[in-house]
């Protein structure tokens, strides 16, 4: 679970930190770290529980660094952060991994005979 963990949160800070020059294409690079977890993943649950734990660290750093920035306080960025980002990034985090899994899960079947 610890590698799953690593491989969103770390690609999705890297992405994070990264200028965006072209809305479209940087949103779907943001959808490559859960699917590389989906298929690095040995279950479901643990997929779940690495998305939800990077989620969390995820909106803890970046919230943090926006309430600097801009409100001068990590308290209104982490609220900001969890109200706004948390259910959205969760969802992006969650849908692509379980996808990706199921996909793995499919090929695994088929190939196998």
């Amino acid at each position: 679970m610890v590698v799953e963990i690593l491989i969103i949160l770390l690609l999705q800070l890297l992405f994070y930190f990264s200028p965006v020059i072209v809305f479209e294409k940087h949103f779907f690079l943001w959808l490559v770290p859960p699917v590389i977890a989906g298929v690095v993943t040995s279950s479901a649950k643990r997929g779940l529980a690495a998305s939800l734990i990077a989620t969390i660290c995820y909106i803890l750093i970046t919230g943090s660094i926006e309430g600097l920035k801009r409100l001068n306080s990590i308290i209104g960025g982490l609220v900001f952060g969890f109200i706004f980002g948390f259910p959205i990034l969760l969802v992006m985090n969650i849908v692509p991994l379980l996808i990706a899994y199921g996909l793995k899960k499919i090929f695994i079947k088929i190939f196998s005979k």
